[in-house]
């Protein structure tokens, strides 16, 4: 476990720093709001207005993505830990080198993982988060 841990903390130092972030002319500041810590709720789509509640339910720590001021983000698949940056740009969000520790995700934690390296924009309504990716389907979060 304390491997675990210490590899994690050197990948989070290496790649904080020196990853690719937004070119400094076009970045924009994220929305106040958008800062701290959100947990998924599910998954659903905008054509068919279908909703599938994330698995497992009763894991509290599972699904969790934190928003630092500094465009950093930190966070929980349902196996692993995640690190990387995003980058804001009007409506349109992106993450950029999401990483973190290899172990087999569990429940929908490929498709929560998958789902989030394809994020294109947001939107924040009523204290929740919506992550849409292809278009039509997005991650909903509630603040924690």
């Amino acid at each position: 476990m304390k491997t675990r841990t210490l590899l994690f903390t050197l990948f989070a130092l290496l790649l904080l720093p020196g990853g690719a972030g937004c070119e400094k002319e076009t970045e924009e500041q994220a929305p106040t709001e958008l800062y701290g810590t959100w947990k998924l709720v599910g998954f659903g789509n905008t054509v068919d207005n279908t909703f599938r509640k994330a698995e497992p339910r009763e894991c509290d720590k599972c699904y969790t993505i934190t928003f630092l001021k500094e465009g950093t983000i930190t966070g929980h698949t349902s196996t692993n830990e995640i690190v990387g940056e995003y980058c804001i740009k009007g409506e349109n969000l992106d993450f950029l080198n999401i990483g973190g520790t290899k172990i087999n995700e569990l429940f929908d934690g490929r498709e929560y993982v998958s789902a989030l390296h394809q994020v294109n924009r947001f939107e924040i309504i009523s204290k929740q988060l919506k992550l849409y990716y292809i278009d039509t389907d997005y991650l909903l979060f509630k603040k924690k």
